[in-house]
């Protein structure tokens, strides 16, 4: 279940600046992947969109990249760096870490520009 969660975090973060999808079609969305490819729904979107290899790597520039373009307004080679070296022992778990890892210094950034606002 935390994997689903995880999942669905990452799309909104990489879909938001695009158009949010109800969480119905989010659901059809990453089941359709993972119809379509044969992969796991929990990692599916992850390796349908590059943000993962097929050996379960992380590919980090794409998602810097990626974070880049959408609407982040962080500095996204910190957020990044700190996370690249995040490493599971399988797919998911390497999907898993490096959203959390992600999220954890979004609201770290995040906690620390408003404090600093006040």
């Amino acid at each position: 279940m935390k994997y689903y969660i995880a999942l669905f975090l990452f799309v909104v973060i990489f879909a938001y600046a695009k158009a949010l999808l109800s969480q119905t079609e989010q659901i059809e969305a990453v089941q359709l992947c993972a119809n379509q490819t044969g992969i796991a729904p929990k990692i599916c979107v992850y390796k349908y969109v590059g943000l993962q290899d097929q050996q379960g790597n992380m590919n980090f520039e794409k998602i810097r990249e990626q974070l880049k373009n959408d609407f982040f307004k962080y500095d996204t080679d910190s957020v990044v760096d700190t996370c690249s070296n995040v490493k599971g022992t399988t797919h998911e778990d390497n999907a898993y870490l490096a959203t959390q890892c992600i999220l954890k210094q979004i609201r770290k950034i995040s906690n620390a520009q408003k404090a600093n606002k006040n």
